[in-house]
């Protein structure tokens, strides 16, 4: 895990990526999230303030209201027969 490297990972992926970063995260930086939304072309970062690493547990709530709200708003629109509609 220490030795692990994705650099250039997220640039060649070309869905929406939302990160999702605490600003008082002491084992994932802040700066890392930033890094990882950054490198992403259709990245988008979300800071939880007072969020520490166990931020998904301690503020759930929030994170899946974020993670709710993302996965709407990039999932296609579906028709009235709930067959998925192509999108552009």
């Amino acid at each position: 895990m220490l030795h692990w490297d994705a650099t250039g990972a997220l640039a060649r992926f070309s869905r929406p990526v939302l990160v999702i970063g605490g600003d008082i995260d002491i084992v994932t930086k802040l700066e890392a999230s930033q890094v990882m939304a950054g490198a992403a072309p259709a990245g988008r970062l979300e800071v939880i303030q007072g969020a520490n690493h166990p931020g998904p547990m301690e503020q759930a709530e929030r994170y899946n209201r974020l993670i709710a709200d993302f996965a709407l708003a990039v999932q296609p629109a579906a028709s009235t027969t709930g067959t998925p509609l192509e999108v552009a």
